[in-house]
């Protein structure tokens, strides 16, 4: 699997919420030197969700395979918030 990709902090979700068919993390995922995110312990690139808080704005990441596929954030309001590189829908902009 290689090392871990010290630029990039682990994430520890909070509060994962479950999807049909897309599992939750239930421990910390951390991206490798391969660019894939795993979960720390499991052996393969992690497929799920994660949803945490991280300063006042929650997120919610999608991964298939070890790659990010989809995200949305939302203030602390409860509103979406506009990101830069993704659709309302998570979808990454092209």
């Amino acid at each position: 699997n290689g090392g871990t990709d010290s630029r990039v902090p682990a994430v520890q979700p909070a509060g994962a919420e479950t999807t049909p068919g897309e599992p939750p993390a239930t421990g910390t995922i951390e991206r490798k030197t391969d660019g894939l995110w795993y979960e720390q312990g499991q052996s393969g690139p992690f497929t799920g969700k994660v949803v945490f808080t991280q300063d006042d704005t929650k997120w919610e990441e999608h991964y298939e395979a070890g790659k990010r596929t989809r995200v949305k954030a939302w203030d602390a309001d409860g509103e979406q918030l506009e990101l830069h590189a993704w659709n309302a829908d998570g979808s990454p902009k092209d």
